[in-house]
């Protein structure tokens, strides 16, 4: 679980760790590999090694681990969804929608259930199912009404299917809760990973009013 928490600071940014991301990553990878060694039948201690390998761009290594870890407990919820995570870090796109819906499945009372569909939604727009894609990220504001990122989804959706009023409706649902964000936060969180579509993601954004 530290491991796990190390990389989810990574990722949300909202870290109060005193080192750098660096020196986190490195930690994280060091404790997973502990957890594996200490018990290398438990399934979440390969999800954070594979996670961690993800993240360090071992892209094989981080997708054998999280399978590894579907294998050892098929019913942990989590490890599809982190399965789904690093394969869409790896562009296994279609794959990924297949392991968020298992977690969904899984577990219908998952706190972390808002993030089965967020992540499920940019998956599918990232392979031009977008009427899908809106069901899944609204779904996911429903669960968590703080979240922006569901609107983000929303809005390049919108663009797509050129319903702009609705695009523009979501951009107004990003600003009302993160009034900083802008194109230029959007495309720094894209080039963590080699995500398909992503560019396009931005300009549907821009279109439906995001500043720049």
């Amino acid at each position: 679980m530290l491991a796990m928490m190390g990389i989810y600071a990574i990722n949300s940014g909202q870290s109060t760790f005193s080192e750098t991301n660096v020196d986190i990553l490195f930690e994280a990878r060091r404790l997973a590999e502990r957890a594996v060694q200490s018990d290398d039948n438990n399934a979440l201690a390969h999800v954070s090694l594979g996670r961690v390998n993800d993240l360090l761009g071992n892209t094989d290594v981080a997708i054998a681990e999280c399978k590894n870890a579907v294998e050892l407990n098929p019913n942990l919820a989590i490890a599809h969804h982190e399965l789904g995570m690093v394969q869409s870090h790896s562009d296994e796109l279609e794959e990924a929608a297949c392991s968020f819906n298992e977690a969904i499945r899984l577990s219908p009372n998952d706190p972390s259930r808002w993030n089965f569909f967020l992540i499920r939604g940019r998956v599918l727009f990232q392979i031009g199912q977008y009427e899908e894609a809106i069901l899944s990220s609204k779904e996911a504001s429903r669960l968590r009404t703080t979240a922006y990122f569901p609107f983000v989804f929303l809005a390049a959706c919108y663009v797509e299917l050129r319903q702009m009023e609705e695009a523009a409706k979501a951009v107004t649902q990003v600003l009302a809760r993160q009034p900083n964000f802008t194109c230029t936060t959007l495309r720094g969180m894209g080039e963590k990973f080699n995500m398909r579509r992503f560019d396009t993601m931005i300009e549907n954004c821009r279109k439906a009013g995001l500043p720049e």
